[in-house]
C-alpha cells in the first residue's frame, strides 16, 4: 500500500510540474499576444493620423454597432487620404459632398486634425434626416467601409459618441505611453529573433 501511495505522490508531483510548465507557456503566449496587439494599435494609429486613444475608442464604438475592425481601419485610411485631397478641392470627398453638403465640406477643411474632422463628419451624419443622406456622407468620406459604418448612426450620433466615452470609462483604453513601450519592446524582440534566426542558419549551413 505504501508503495502505491508513494508512486501516486510521485505521479501527482510530476503532473503538478507539467501543469506549471503549461501555465507558464500560456502566460508567455498571452504576453506576446498582448505586446503584438498594443504594437499594432500604435503603428496603425500613426498610419491613420489619429491618436492611439481615439483609434481604440472608434473601434469600440463601431464594434458595438456591428462594424468589424477591418472595415473601420480601412475606412480610416481612406478618409485620411480623401481629407488631404479635399483640402486641395479634389478627390472623392470633395466631389461627393458637392450638391448639398458644401457647408460640411468647408467645415471639414477648416479642421486642424484628422480626429477633429472625423467628429465633424460623424456629427453631420447623425444629423442627416434620411438614410440616403447618411449613406452619401459616409460613402464620400470612407468609400465602401462607410456603407458598413452607417449602422452606427441609424438613430443619430448620440449613441455612437456615448459609446466612445464608455470605452474610456470602462478602463479598456490602453495608455499611449504603454503602447509606445510595447512597440519598442516588440521591435526589439523582432530584431533579436531575426539575429538568432540568421546565426542559426549560418551555423546549420556550416555543418558538413
Amino acid at each position: 500500500v505504501q508503495g502505491r501511495l508513494l508512486r501516486l505522490k510521485k505521479g501527482l508531483t510530476g503532473l503538478h510540474g507539467a501543469m506549471g510548465l503549461v501555465m507558464g507557456a500560456g502566460f508567455v503566449a498571452m504576453g506576446k499576444e498582448a505586446l503584438k496587439s498594443a504594437d499594432s494599435i500604435g503603428k496603425f494609429a500613426d498610419r491613420a493620423g489619429i491618436t492611439t486613444k481615439e483609434l481604440q475608442k472608434l473601434r469600440y464604438a463601431f464594434d458595438l454597432a456591428g462594424v468589424s475592425t477591418a472595415a473601420v481601419d480601412q475606412g480610416l485610411l481612406t478618409f485620411g487620404k480623401r481629407l488631404g485631397k479635399a483640402h486641395q478641392g479634389i478627390g472623392a470627398l470633395a466631389g461627393g459632398l458637392k450638391g448639398g453638403q458644401e457647408a460640411l465640406l468647408e467645415n471639414l477643411k477648416a479642421t486642424n486634425s484628422t480626429s477633429e474632422a472625423l467628429d465633424v463628419l460623424f456629427h453631420a451624419t447623425g444629423k442627416a434626416t434620411t438614410a440616403k443622406e447618411k449613406l452619401a456622407i459616409l460613402d464620400a468620406g470612407f468609400g465602401g467601409s462607410g456603407l458598413q459604418m452607417a449602422s452606427a448612426f441609424r438613430d443619430g450620433a448620440q449613441a455612437f459618441f456615448e459609446a466612445k466615452q464608455e470605452a474610456e470609462s470602462l478602463g479598456i483604453i490602453l495608455d499611449e505611453k504603454l503602447i509606445r513601450k510595447a512597440e519598442a519592446l516588440n521591435d526589439q524582440m523582432m530584431k533579436a529573433s531575426e539575429i538568432i534566426k540568421s546565426k542559426f542558419t549560418v551555423a546549420f549551413m556550416m555543418l558538413e
